[in-house]
């Protein structure tokens, strides 16, 4: 992190405007409080400055989750050349956050020569840290996936408070490999726990003054499948006492939308009938653990097919999510 004074601002000014590529101000509050809580479920991203804003996109190393964040622009804006830089959020957030949280604006410039994007906030520029690791920049290559709302058969308009509620409930008694099902039923809600593709357990339902509003296209209960780890990540990412809409379908991924400009994904959890259990009943997997058990299975050329096999399931989500 390079900090300049106010004194090095002035003397470098004419310099480092002759070759400024963008320069825009947005709100302090929203770039820290919702880029910054995505650093347990991405952990790094790409920060670009576009025609729409300050926008921050991620998708994590197994493709299982994903944000996609827009922040408007405030009082000034003048991007003539549009960029990106990729970041690792937590470095992110200790060199910029901790300044940034006593003003309502930050501005960002991007250029000086160097292709840096600058932090200025109050008396002070500070240079915004760029992620350096290869591997972990090869994975910003990755999209997060979008679908129509036509695909989805379950929409739950809930106040994020209340669901962050319910999903830390069935959390606490989830172990790792445990999915949290998200089920609805006529005009009813639920968080339920589901444990090697048996019927889910522990149902939880929201208080009814936290749901807005159910919509289903079916009249058969629909439930979604989806890592309670990932879950519960997305949901303390959530701003507090706002209205959010949860969008999923059977053995699809579930979007969280925060208002138009700030939406999460999750890969689902999905069952498969080849694989039995001691009693005869399905089990559920994840598809990173199917790649690499069908390595095991097969015990052939460990390592080289392990790493194909993961590489096939990333191609698969890509392509088929």
């Amino acid at each position: 992190m390079t900090t300049k004074g106010q004194d090095n601002k002035d003397e470098s000014s004419d310099d480092a405007h002759s070759v400024e590529k963008a320069h825009i101000s947005v709100s302090a509050g929203k770039v820290f409080n919702r880029i910054g809580a995505t650093a347990e479920l991405v952990g790094t991203g790409k920060l670009s400055i576009n025609e729409s804003g300050l926008h921050f996109h991620s998708v994590d190393e197994a493709s299982a989750a994903g944000v996609d964040i827009t922040i408007p622009f405030g009082n000034y804006n003048n991007v003539p050349e549009p960029f990106e830089v990729a970041i690792d959020i937590k470095e992110f957030s200790q060199a910029v956050g901790t300044v940034a949280n006593r003003h309502d604006e930050v501005e960002f410039t991007y250029g000086y020569g160097n292709d840096s994007l600058y932090a200025h906030i109050g008396q002070d520029i500070i240079t915004v840290p760029e992620l350096e690791d290869p591997e972990k920049k090869r994975t910003l290559e990755l999209e997060m996936p979008s679908h129509d709302r036509d695909e989805f058969t379950a929409s739950v308009e809930i106040t994020s408070f209340k669901l962050a509620g319910v999903v830390a409930g069935i959390g606490h008694s989830c172990t790792k490999n445990d999915a949290i099902a998200l089920v609805t039923r006529e005009e009813e809600f639920a968080v339920a726990r589901q444990t090697n593709g048996q019927s889910y357990t522990n149902e939880w339902t929201p208080p009814e003054d936290g749901i807005r509003s159910i919509e289903s296209d079916s009249d058969s209960e629909i439930v979604g499948l989806y890592g309670n780890s990932y879950l519960e990540q997305v949901v303390r990412a959530l701003p507090a006492e706002w209205t959010v809409t949860v969008n999923y379908a059977e053995e699809f991924p579930l979007h969280v939308e925060v208002v138009d400009d700030w939406r999460f994904f999750v890969a689902p959890r999905i069952c498969v009938d080849n694989h039995e259990n001691d009693e005869g009943g399905r089990v559920e997997e994840t598809a990173e653990a199917q790649a690499v058990a069908g390595c095991e299975q097969d015990d052939v050329a460990d390592q080289e097919a392990r790493a194909e096999g993961l590489t096939a399931l990333q191609d698969y989500r890509r392509e088929g999510i």
